[in-house]
């Protein structure tokens, strides 16, 4: 896939607009104010009254009748979250730069009591990324109508994980001091800027990846074939990111409204090319954005022709069929902003949305691709049957009237709850899981033999993608040179009969984020799985 020059231009520009390209450059700053809605985060429902207090010293409690008596420390959370049954969890994260500075990262989960009771099954789980700027709370409150997945959790019986992004400067919590209802908003580190600028402090795939290694630890089988992922703007955008550099981990993503993407076959920003692993993805957008399309303009292209190069790109990218496309259009149930006798012009344009939804044809692996496309505009928005207020549509970071025709969670939880993780055709699997994934760690390696023979006298290839040193392992022979590993077999387990396998450990240590590996077995591409 090949981006023309205008949309290649767009996001060059966008990325030289990071500290890294030099201060003559455009601020990150100003460029994430109008990117990410004035610095508000995208998504969110602003109601007349919210921001006050912004800018004073004096603490001010919005909404205390959500907060109660939370401080806004980040191993708590609302009083009207624990009540609704969630729980906050956290842990520390190396730092991207300096892995002796550890951050604290926190994420809000909602097990269903007929999940947690139940012990013959396995159960799905559902990652839900907020916009830029805001937190998991709040995400929940506005774009998931305070508990709305939860309850669809509760019915369709799977395990609801709100992620929370890494604090910046200038999000919400800065503007509102002292305020534990705006308390740990951030933004999600995607491609755009350089992994060496100072936004990047923290690696947020190897964020993702501990949240759903500490989810297979928290005393509930979950089915580790069916995690997938869904995101709202800046988090639409970690969606893409986290598809094409751990999709093997992912059984299927849902991306609303997303800034910008692009699958892995894609350069972008500070994302090289590599494979694209297969992972079922549903995208919902607007062409016209109210907030999104203007930013786009400003580089030379339309939002509308960026997200169709994206989705041609996604679709080359996982094997989709494109003359198998299949169009048709949504109930236009509700009449957006029908009532609405201002004369704000983002608020006019988003008026009465409907949706036409494009479907293809499965491919053979069995990945599903398909589009929501809300037209002519619909607001910057979660789409759900609630609405936006007019204080809301009218709002200056070009928010307009969010589409209410759909529910997004519902959406897209009836088009990924029937996919599994693709394991790609190999004659061995090799299941890699940290027992203990911090800069000293074990690992236990499975190696499956899914051929149809024998394999004798193996020699597995471990490729990593960064430093590690080897200190010692068991069950096999171990040597390293450079980031190369190989496992040898021992006398004791040289034959791997057809669908059996083998179990060794490799015990090492690293700096910064985890090292993920590559493998061969005797020469021959091994499909790898980290767990």
């Amino acid at each position: 896939m090949k981006i023309d020059k205008q949309s290649s231009a767009a996001v060059v520009a966008i990325v030289a607009a990071t500290p890294a390209y030099g201060a003559s450059r455009r601020p990150l700053a100003v460029l994430r104010q109008s990117v990410f809605g004035l610095r508000f985060g995208l998504g969110l429902t602003l109601a007349a009254g919210l921001l006050a207090g912004a800018g004073s010293a004096q603490a001010v409690v919005t909404r205390p009748d959500l907060v109660g008596s939370y401080d806004g420390k980040p191993d708590g959370t609302w009083d009207s979250v624990r009540k609704a049954g969630l729980r906050v969890s956290t842990f520390r994260q190396p730092g991207l730069k300096d892995p002796s500075q550890t951050f604290v990262r926190r994420y809000l989960q909602y097990i269903p009591p007929s999940v947690a009771r139940d012990f013959h099954h396995r159960h799905p789980v559902v990652i839900a990324m907020h916009g830029a700027n805001l937190s998991a709370e709040t995400f929940r409150e506005f774009d998931m109508g305070s508990g709305r997945l939860e309850r669809l959790a509760d019915k369709e019986k799977f395990i609801v994980i709100y992620a929370n992004a890494a604090y910046a400067p200038g999000v919400t919590d800065d503007q509102n001091p002292g305020d534990p209802y705006w308390a740990n908003g951030g933004y999600w580190r995607t491609c755009l800027g350089s992994q060496t600028g100072p936004d990047f402090v923290v690696d947020d795939v190897d964020y993702l990846r501990r949240v759903i290694q500490n989810a297979q630890n928290m005393g509930v089988s979950i089915d580790r074939e069916r995690i997938y992922l869904m995101g709202a703007s800046n988090g639409g955008e970690m969606v893409q990111r986290a598809s094409r550099e751990m999709g093997n981990q992912l059984a299927g993503a849902g991306v609303v409204i997303p800034v910008v993407g692009m699958p892995a076959t894609v350069a972008l920003g500070s994302c090289t090319v590599g494979p694209q692993h297969p992972v079922s993805t549903m995208f919902i957008y607007s062409p016209k954005d109210p907030l999104l399309a203007p930013i786009w303009e400003n580089f030379g292209i339309t939002y509308a022709d960026h997200m169709s190069q994206s989705l041609v790109a996604w679709r080359q990218a996982l094997g989709i069929n494109e003359s198998s496309r299949k169009m048709s259009q949504l109930p236009n149930t509700i009449n957006e902003g029908a009532d609405y006798t201002g004369s704000v012009p983002w608020a006019l344009a988003t008026r009465n949305s409907s949706i036409t939804r494009h479907d293809f044809d499965t491919t053979a692996q069995g990945v599903d691709f398909s589009v929501l496309e809300m037209v002519e505009a619909a607001g910057h928005g979660w789409p759900n049957t609630l609405g936006s207020d007019v204080a809301t549509a009218e709002n200056p970071a070009h928010f307009g009237f969010r589409n209410q025709d759909i529910d997004a969670e519902q959406v897209l939880w009836d088009f990924l709850k029937t996919k599994q993780r693709v394991v790609p055709a190999s004659s061995c699997l090799l299941s890699y899981r940290s027992l203990y994934p911090n800069q000293h760690f074990v690992d236990a390696v499975t190696l499956t033999n899914t051929g149809s023979t024998p394999i004798k006298n193996w020699n597995v290839v471990l490729t990593y993608n960064k430093d590690l040193k080897l200190s010692t392992g068991f069950n096999a022979k171990l040597q390293q040179k450079g980031r190369v590993i190989t496992a040898s077999s021992l006398p004791s387990n040289s034959t791997i009969a057809s669908k059996a396998n083998v179990l060794f450990g490799i015990v090492g240590s690293y700096s910064g984020t985890r090292p993920l590996p590559t493998a061969s077995l005797d020469g021959h591409s091994c499909a790898v799985i980290v767990q």
